[in-house]
């Protein structure tokens, strides 16, 4: 018996009983199945095989209850998730996604070079554990003339309505169909072929097909996308046929409008990548982008001069010295002409579709250096047309007095900003000079 000094004795115990159950109501079927494609779910067919190989009669269970103990162990250890079990585990004596034409053997099948192992449903248990995701699992039967080996399992989720159909062999794709609202419906879905399945004439189930990424990692990364996202969204972003507009803005994450601009853009240089129309949700005939025309749009948006992390906002500018955005936009041209490298760019500002022109920090100092020059005007200080308006006097009545009381007092004059709303520089005059203009 193998030993689980560094395990937890409850949590060992209670792997041992639940396989226990699994694997008693699994043999209990009729006609009894193989403990193979059981094994094969877990990662131990490998301990069949050398059962086999070592010609035993018959498989002993406690054995390779233990066996499976240690492997669940293991997993847990490598993925840091105890590994959640099926609720059922059952047999289902048909073919899940039986053959179409051109999966069929059409001689002895020899000299066919074997497919390689990937264990997704060793992936997907893991994936589903990590999730908190409760699932029973149905196993189909292949037939000899099938070019298809390893037959699919049906992963029955339904707490959260969907069904995934996945095989370990390579070049076998994995089916996520959602709206499942009971394992019967997944079953009778099983008994389509893979084209009855893409082709939807015979169901009306929303569905994605992932591939195999190359690695657990990704491959479990994209699984996890659309077993959590909305199925519209997983449906628009995956289309076989190519991206929707609405696709094609997720995945740029761009808005709908800007999605557009770009296609436009794009389709007067390129008219070959003129969209075709395909079946979108809801069966409707639906504008698609194929994938050149989408790879044009990134390499477009990667040529786009994006701001550096630290780059600011007028905004954030105007907040930092105190200046109206009129005032700091009217003082740019002036700045930038001397320091062209802090020419604006445009970064996406978080929570916000549209990406705004951001600009280097050594701005601020520039912009607070003219703030120091033209100041606020202080209280009583007051510019030409006010002391006009004040005095209910003529414009030249009072330019010709202050030119007379400046010739006495030139320190009674300053410029300074009109408001903080208004960036016009005006020549200011002291109280002290409007009491003068009272008294003439």
């Amino acid at each position: 018996m193998a030993e689980y000094r560094e395990h937890d004795p409850k949590r060992v115990e209670s792997l041992r009983m639940q396989i226990d159950s699994l694997i008693q109501n699994y043999l209990n079927q009729k006609p009894i199945p193989g403990i193979a494609d059981f094994a094969e779910v877990f990662g131990a067919e490998s301990y069949v095989v050398e059962m086999r190989r070592q010609k035993a009669i018959k498989i002993d269970i406690k054995s390779f209850r233990e066996e499976m103990v240690t492997r669940l162990l293991e997993q847990s250890e490598s993925s840091g998730t105890n590994v959640v079990l099926p609720k059922v585990f059952e047999m289902l004596p048909q073919t899940i996604l039986p053959p179409d034409e051109g999966e069929i053997k059409t001689g002895s099948g020899e000299g066919v070079e074997k497919k390689k192992y990937i264990p997704r449903t060793q992936y997907l248990i893991e994936l589903l554990s990590e999730m908190g995701e409760q699932y029973e699992i149905i196993v189909g039967k292949n037939t000899s003339d099938m070019m298809r080996e390893r037959t699919y399992f049906i992963f029955h989720l339904p707490n959260s309505e969907k069904a995934i159909f996945v095989n370990n062999e390579e070049g076998n794709t994995t089916f996520i169909i959602y709206q499942i609202n009971s394992k019967q419906e997944a079953i009778d879905l099983a008994a389509l072929t893979k084209d009855e399945i893409r082709a939807k004439e015979l169901h009306s189930h929303s569905f994605v097909q992932v591939d195999w990424t190359g690695d657990e990692e990704s491959w479990k990364g994209k699984l996890f996308k659309c077993l959590t996202g909305s199925p519209q969204e997983i449906i628009e972003t995956n289309s076989e046929e190519g991206l929707t507009l609405f696709g094609l803005s997720k995945e740029l994450g761009i808005t709908r409008q800007s999605a557009q601009f770009y296609v436009d853009k794009i389709l007067l240089n390129h008219p070959e990548l003129k969209p075709k129309e395909g079946v979108g949700l809801n069966k409707r005939n639906v504008l698609h982008y194929s994938r050149k025309l989408v790879d044009k749009i990134k390499e477009i948006k990667n040529q786009e001069e994006i701001a550096p992390e630290d780059w600011v906002t007028i905004k954030f500018i105007s907040e930092k010295i105190g200046r109206s955005d009129v005032w700091i936009v009217s003082r740019m041209p002036v700045i930038l002409e001397n320091h062209p490298e802090w020419k604006p760019k445009k970064k996406r500002i978080a929570g916000q579709t549209r990406a705004g022109l951001h600009y280097p920090p050594k701005i601020i100092l520039e912009l607070e250096k003219l703030a120091k020059i033209f100041e606020k005007a202080p209280d009583g200080w007051l510019p030409f047309e006010r002391i006009s308006k004040e005095l209910h006097k003529s414009k030249s009545w009072v330019k010709s007095h202050v030119t007379k009381i400046l010739a006495i007092h030139p320190e009674w004059k300053s410029e300074f900003f009109l408001s903080i709303f208004d960036s016009r520089v005006l020549q200011h005059y002291p109280p002290e000079l409007v009491a003068e203009l009272k008294k003439s």
